[in-house]
């Protein structure tokens, strides 16, 4: 018994010997301190791999030339561009109600095939800037009478009903947005340049209708904004004192909003949208609506003022 314990004794001595050994032979290789438990699978990987640094740098450099590439495709920038570049065209009429929109043309000039054009326009198809007839192609979406005709009887509504919610949903960050675009808003007015007036009026009421956050009512909302963009250009094309005044105004409601809407001021925000709209309803009236629409309004509004 006495010998073999001995035996035994002596192997476990060599064991942790040998232990030891393996552990320094690897914190050398690896130029770290290490137990053989808590070798990692990174070390692992290293003594696995050959140490050809400079074919690993070929390698990281040209997958960093490839992610650039691929950043930088010229593919999803004409896409992005192609997007961009048709709304506003429609939102400023460069592009006029109705005006065909051709696949080929358009896949042409932006250097891309006709799949990611097709894409393209049935985003806008869903975002209400374009219309997909079958067999017909797609088409800038028409301003005909019965869309100005609603327009007018609508627009104060839902005005009314998306400025009540934004009140209530606004977040912090969306409140510094808008006033971030009403900085910009104001900056175009001061430069009196009238397409980016146009372009950030529709901004801020766009943001308007992200705060209040209704499934239901967006649609509506976003279908309106763009025509009155399009109706709207007269509106920041000022032409005598009084279109100057009602545009310096409107530049004042856009601030009353977001205090209205950064102290939870429903009330306050409901006069707003109703004013604000009134602001610009008599300026486009008098160049789109036709007479027996104006006619109709007016009567409506007289009837609430006996009221």
């Amino acid at each position: 018994m006495a010998p073999r314990l001995v035996k035994a004794q002596s192997e476990h001595r060599v064991a942790r010997v040998s232990l030891r050994n393996t552990s320094s032979n690897i914190a050398a290789l690896g130029g770290r301190a290490q137990t053989p438990h808590a070798i990692s699978s990174e070390a692992i990987g290293d003594i696995r791999k050959p140490q050809n640094r400079s074919s690993n740098r070929d390698d990281l450099e040209e997958g960093f030339e490839m992610k650039s590439r691929r950043a930088t495709s010229p593919r999803k920038n004409s896409k992005t561009s192609l997007y961009e570049t048709l709304k506003r065209k429609i939102l400023t009429l460069e592009l006029a109600p109705d005006q065909d929109l051709d696949e080929a043309s358009l896949s042409k000039e932006y250097g891309i095939s006709r799949t990611p054009v097709r894409d393209v326009l049935r985003q806008l198809a869903g975002e209400g800037y374009v219309v997909i007839r079958e067999n017909r192609g797609a088409r800038v979406i028409p301003m005909t009478l019965a869309t100005l005709r609603d327009y007018f009887l609508v627009a104060p509504m839902i005005y009314e009903a998306i400025g009540r919610l934004a009140v209530q949903n606004a977040t912090p960050s969306q409140l510094a947005e808008l006033r971030h675009c009403q900085e910009d808003f104001r900056a175009a007015v001061e430069a009196r340049d009238s397409e980016a007036m146009n372009l950030e009026n529709k901004r801020f009421h766009a943001i308007i209708g992200k705060m209040a956050n209704s499934a239901f009512l967006m649609p509506s909302y976003e279908r309106l904004e763009i025509d009155h963009a399009r109706i709207g250009r007269t509106f920041f094309h000022p032409t005598d004192d009084r279109m100057e005044a009602n545009l310096a105004m409107s530049s004042r409601h856009h601030d009353q909003f977001i205090e209205a809407i950064a102290t939870r001021d429903e009330a306050a925000m409901i006069r707003l949208a109703s004013e604000h709209h009134e602001l610009s309803r008599k300026t486009m009236e008098m160049y789109v609506a036709p007479k027996e629409l104006k006619n109709e309004a007016n009567g409506r509004s007289a009837k609430q003022r006996q009221r």
